[in-house]
């Protein structure tokens, strides 16, 4: 753009004839080893995330698997306490086998998990701590290929003029960033906290499904409750990192307001010991009135326009207002419809472990029901396999049953998403347009009222 600007008006001057005074700008180049760096860490974060959440999923299920052989367990150890049978005994044993092993794989899971937060973690702050390499890099490459550029253009305008050129140094003020620090530290622990009370809840669902499942109501009212008390919890967070949002917002545009405004002094200021020419507004005034006042009486040429030239019709913001609560509306399903599929996959995956849990244990149970010598026995294991056999029926239909809650949740999910992809844009269409139509009208507004201040049509 500079080059441009430089042109037009050297083309303004006749009698000065510039061989070629503009110097291309050489492609800024940064430096690759910050990029990099940021690469490698995001990486990091990205894979660790992913696969520390696959974990802590695969050793909910298996804890949950581990819960209903336990269930078996303790079944068939009842028949063998109540009627002293080494078989019912070792029915038990073999149901409490399983569930030892579901219990380890948990561990496992839980133990990799784990490892996986822990570099995630790394990751992210590894990323944080490159994005300002980052930023220096490009800005450094991109201001050394301005002042490259400049220079030469500005040495061969003034070799062939005698007029000496310059301009100002270009101001990287971005302070006002950490104005907002601590509200932005507020939200990450809400949003942490509104996390981890999503996964309580969660947590809580499965317990009570597995509760009413081994026909614990007590204990499945008990996880009910808790299940409600994270989910409120978690909502309570949400809606405080909304208003810690506003807040944010409000502080970092202060903030970015005196940031701008000292940044542009600092510019005025080179301007005029550049030129010699003084800049900005003189000195106490502290409005845009007091300042056109001040010109006035320095220059005789009235300054500024009447009060009544200022529009202050602003329905033109509300235009889109019906468009915008059905954006809402419609995001809101779409939210609910994730959490019910993400919810309804996560009790599913659980009720599927358990099922092949405890048909492992059928399975071992009818394999010694074709053993066992005795009549006795036989009948023994047979009963043995039927328990397994009802708990892992018992979990194959709440896994159907939270499969069905699942593909109805992402099928309405997908439509709401494709709702408010469509709804989104007309907003901002609507808005254009009556923005547009109040600045045509106040602009009208104004010409003709300087048009009878000044006599001179508009």
């Amino acid at each position: 753009m500079k080059k441009f600007v430089i042109t037009a008006l050297l083309a303004s001057v006749p009698a000065v004839t510039l061989a070629n005074p503009i110097v291309t700008m050489p492609v800024p180049v940064p430096g690759s080893a910050a990029q990099n760096n940021l690469n490698t860490a995001a990486s990091d974060n990205a894979a660790a995330g992913y696969s520390a959440g696959v974990e802590y999923f695969a050793g909910r299920a298996y804890q949950a698997a581990a819960q209903t052989a336990q269930g078996i367990a303790n079944q068939d150890l009842a028949h063998a306490r109540s009627l002293y049978s080494y078989d019912w005994r070792q029915a038990a044993g073999e149901a409490r086998s399983v569930a030892n092993q579901q219990t380890v794989l948990s561990q496992d899971q839980s133990s990799m998990s784990n490892q996986d937060q822990a570099t995630e973690a790394a990751g992210y702050t590894n990323e944080l701590n490159a994005v300002p390499g980052v930023q220096q890099a490009n800005d450094s490459a991109v201001q050394s290929s301005v002042n490259s550029s400049a220079a030469s253009s500005f040495g061969s305008i003034t070799g062939q003029t005698g007029v000496q050129q310059g301009q100002v140094s270009m101001i990287n003020d971005t302070s006002y960033i950490f104005a907002g620090a601590a509200t932005q530290a507020l939200m990450n622990g809400l949003t942490t906290d509104g996390y981890q009370s999503n996964i309580d809840a969660i947590d809580a669902a499965q317990m009570a499904a597995a509760d009413a499942a081994a026909q614990d109501y007590a204990g499945a009212a008990y996880e009910a409750a808790v299940n409600s008390s994270m989910q409120a919890e978690a909502d309570t967070d949400y809606a405080q990192n909304l208003a810690a949002a506003a807040v944010l917002a409000s502080a970092l545009d202060t903030a970015a307001l005196t940031t701008a405004l000292s940044d542009a002094s600092q510019q005025l200021q080179q301007i005029q010991s550049l030129t010699g020419v003084v800049q900005g507004q003189n000195a106490g005034a502290t409005s845009t009135a007091q300042a056109a006042q001040q010109t006035s009486a320095m220059t005789g040429v009235p300054q500024g326009q009447a009060a009544t030239m200022v529009s202050t019709d602003t329905s033109y913001t509300h235009a889109a207002d019906s468009q915008q609560n059905a954006l809402n509306s419609v995001s809101q399903q779409n939210e609910n419809d994730a959490w019910t599929a993400a919810q309804s996959w996560q009790v599913g995956l659980n009720a599927q472990y358990a099922q092949q849990a405890a048909q492992t244990i059928e399975q071992y149970d009818v394999s010694m029901e074709r053993s066992a010598s005795s009549v006795g026995s036989r009948s023994v294991w047979a009963q043995a396999a039927a328990i397994a056999r009802t708990a892992a029926d018992q979990q194959a239909s709440i896994h159907h049953a939270q499969l069905s809650v699942q593909n109805a949740a992402t099928l309405d999910e997908n439509i709401t998403n494709t709702s408010a992809n469509a709804i989104a844009p007309t907003i901002s269409s609507t808005l254009d347009s009556a923005a547009s139509s109040a600045a045509n009208s106040a602009a009208q507004n104004t010409l003709q009222q300087i048009s009878i201040a000044t006599g001179v049509a508009q």
